[in-house]
């Protein structure tokens, strides 16, 4: 595929890690941003040390340059969540959020994928629990 989804990762923890590693195997999905609030925390030196373009502005290196990404993940906390959703809104960005915040449609990809390709925010309750199937969310939303 020439043309990769460009995705964006807010949450530098073992979550956002988790799937940048999986969103770098992927054929059809690149990390345009890596982003978090700590310029010295591990996931940020873990991305730079794998080549990915990061920054410490969490939310606002994608407010500040909206065209960096067609799809973010939100990994960082709920609290967070129901903070970065409207923005993230206003941007029509997809958003993926892997907090309990429960701010966007509930996800169960193995139930009701499907009927959340067509949200803007979908919520994957359970957090690292199915961050693989966000790939694959991604995925399906991109040939929709």
């Amino acid at each position: 595929m020439k043309n990769k989804v460009k995705v964006g990762i807010i949450g530098t923890g073992n979550i956002g890690c988790d799937l940048l590693v999986k969103v770098q195997k992927s054929k059809i999905l690149e990390c345009s941003i890596f982003t978090g609030q700590n310029p010295a925390s591990s996931g940020i030196k873990f991305a730079k040390s794998h080549g990915v373009n990061t920054s410490s502005d969490s939310i606002n290196a994608i407010v500040s340059n909206p065209d960096i990404t067609d799809i973010v993940f939100d990994a960082t906390s709920a609290e967070s969540h129901k903070i970065h959703a409207p923005i993230l809104k206003r941007f029509k960005k997809f958003v993926i959020d892997m907090t309990p915040s429960r701010v966007g449609k509930m996800c169960v990809p193995i139930i009701n994928m499907q009927d959340c390709l067509d949200e803007t925010n979908i919520n994957m309750i359970s957090c690292g629990g199915q961050d693989t199937y966000c790939i694959k969310i991604s995925w399906n939303r991109h040939q929709s």
